[in-house]
């Protein structure tokens, strides 16, 4: 895929072999990944009243990759 990619997954999901490798080729593929501390599956970890704790962090990831994608225009 050549198109810039931002894969995300809850530090919960970690523990799984397959969360681990689709996070390696991910980014032995030049892409970014990021794992979220308190977060759950999907765009709820953007959710504060759907996570246990606070996504800014996560919140933070998501503005600075829409934002390079924007620079790079």
């Amino acid at each position: 895929m050549k198109a810039p990619l931002l894969i995300m997954r809850p530090q919960s999901e970690m523990k799984n072999e397959s969360s681990q490798n689709q996070l390696a080729l991910a980014e032995k593929s030049g892409h970014q990944t990021y794992i979220a501390p308190n977060g759950v599956h999907g765009s709820s970890m953007l959710v504060k009243s759907r996570i246990n704790g606070d996504a800014s962090a996560t919140w933070e990831r998501v503005l600075s990759f829409l934002d390079d994608l924007e620079k790079k225009g």
